[in-house]
């Protein structure tokens, strides 16, 4: 994993939204020498206006907490309060670095520092936007894109939860991040689709056109145009597909939905988004229809109808919640 990654891991640890395994891989980060020499850089080169005994005094201070936690290392696996002290105090230290604020405010600050900006589309609901960069996101149903104050002036990282096409803004010198859940995905310019709905088992990234790179479980995948990457959360592998049409994969984006052998039960969770429904599958076998084709846009009554004509189902509406049987 590449510092940058780190870095945005940090803010994520600050947010109380990294998980146990995440933490594990920031300390152990922290705690190497790599880490300590780049910090030392950094730190050397923060503003010459700060007080020097004040700000050597805080890195002292910094350092001999890592210290405390390398002898600590061989009593006990895992010091919660140690490790969660350390990383808290490296954290306020690396984002004081990377924002470019006075180190003196370092004992009163947490992650005041950064302000995020976060964009929600509902159920039923899509979106289009444009980042500070001039990237162009499309956002589908029930998906969240955020991204804090150092974005486009330090890093170009974003963070995502639900599915997004992407069409980046070149800058060979800020890569441009998107991180889901166990997982980075890395571009300079380039247009993908990521599908990663924390329902999901499998996160889902199709690359239109350019390059991308993915990293997860410290594992490292290149995908290149009409390729398909499939992230099993359960087992940490990534399976790349070829000659996929990748058009295809974002066509919800002109109001099409398209299927390709998903179980009905996938395909009951699409629509609930889709419509901002709850849809009820009353039996194994209707769970395990499949479905391959495409939905044009239509109203929830088309839809299931469309639907009951092509497997032996059938429905009934009772306000948003729709029940499908089999047809008996």
């Amino acid at each position: 994993m590449e510092r940058h990654n780190y870095i945005h891991l940090f803010y994520k640890f600050l947010k109380k939204r990294t998980s146990v395994k995440e933490i594990s891989s920031l300390l152990k980060w922290w705690r190497s020498v790599e880490c300590e020499e780049w910090l030392q850089r950094e730190w050397n080169e923060a503003s010459e206006t700060i007080d020097p005994v004040v700000k050597n005094r805080m890195l002292k201070n910094v350092y001999s907490h890592i210290a405390k936690h390398r002898i600590d290392q061989h009593k006990r696996l895992f010091h919660i309060p140690v490790r969660y002290w350390v990383l808290k105090t490296a954290c306020s230290v690396l984002l004081l670095l990377l924002g470019g604020m006075g180190i003196y405010y370092l004992s009163h600050s947490d992650n005041s520092s950064l302000t995020e900006t976060a964009v929600s589309v509902e159920k039923g609901q899509k979106a289009k936007i444009q980042l500070p960069d001039g990237t162009n996101v499309w956002m589908n149903s029930d998906s969240k894109l955020s991204y804090n104050t150092a974005f486009n002036n330090k890093d170009r990282v974003v963070e995502l939860e639900g599915e997004a096409y992407f069409e980046v803004s070149k800058n060979p010198d800020k890569p441009f991040i998107v991180h889901i859940p166990d997982m980075f995905i890395r571009v300079l310019g380039t247009n993908f689709n990521v599908k990663s709905y924390t329902t999901d088992d499998e996160f889902i990234t199709t690359l239109v056109a350019g390059k991308v790179e993915i990293e997860a479980n410290q594992k490292r995948t290149i995908l290149y145009p009409n390729q398909k990457a499939v992230y099993n959360r359960n087992n940490q592998e990534i399976t790349v597909s070829d000659e996929v049409d990748a058009a295809e994969c974002s066509c919800w984006r002109d109001n099409i939905l398209r299927f390709n052998s998903e179980t009905f039960e996938n395909v009951a969770e699409t629509l609930e988004r889709y419509y901002n429904v709850t849809i009820v599958l009353d039996s194994e076998k209707v769970k395990r229809f499949r479905m391959t084709g495409p939905l044009v846009n239509s109203s929830l009554e088309s839809t299931l109808e469309v639907l009951s004509l092509t497997f032996p189902i059938t429905y009934t509406i009772d306000n948003n919640i729709i029940t499908i049987k089999e047809k008996k």
